[in-house]
């Protein structure tokens, strides 16, 4: 993009998503009783995200706001080609923690998906499978850069407990060291 410059757009869209919500969306419109587990502001975004998720029918009592930090954004830029560029702001799930969590609410459920986090959130990770290990409850996982850069040997604990792991190829090859032949 040059500098400085004020381009026109043909097409521009507003929605809400990120891998917790598109996660809790996807299995409801499979039929499967879901709720989300996800941190916004007390703004407007964060507004959409939980009104869009009631409108799903995703239940929403394990929602938690920041006081502090706006809901999590991100603008994507399509060329022309389908090329994406990503610019991130990752707002108020990054201060996710444990100790906000209803866990009596989470230990009721029979899976739990654990997407990628980063920051102070990022022991989140860590923690949350832990918790679904001592209780039984099968476990989706979808690790980002913050978790990948740690190898198999660092995400070991998190893989003994894990049914199912979402990567791309290129995580793939990044976690196992495995490239392709």
């Amino acid at each position: 993009l040059p500098r400085g410059a004020k381009l026109s757009v043909d097409h521009l869209e507003v929605m809400t998503g990120g891998g917790a919500t598109n996660v809790a969306v996807a299995a409801k419109l499979m039929g499967l009783n879901t709720g989300c587990v996800c941190k916004v502001g007390m703004d407007g975004p964060g507004r959409r995200v939980v009104e869009e998720l009631r409108g799903y029918g995703v239940g929403t009592d394990l929602v938690l706001y920041s006081q502090e930090l706006r809901t999590g954004y991100s603008v994507l830029i399509t060329d022309y080609s389908g090329e994406r560029t990503v610019l991130v702001h990752r707002g108020a799930t990054c201060e996710l923690s444990m100790d906000e969590l209803c866990l009596d609410m989470l230990a009721q459920t029979q899976w739990l998906y654990v997407g990628s986090l980063r920051g102070p959130a990022a022991q989140v990770f860590f923690d949350l499978p832990a918790f679904a290990a001592e209780r039984g409850i099968k476990l989706a996982i979808n690790p980002g850069d913050t978790q990948l850069s740690l190898g198999m040997e660092g995400l070991a604990p998190v893989l003994a407990h894990t049914e199912i792991i979402f990567v791309n190829k290129e995580e793939a090859y990044q976690l196992t060291g495995v490239q392709p032949e």
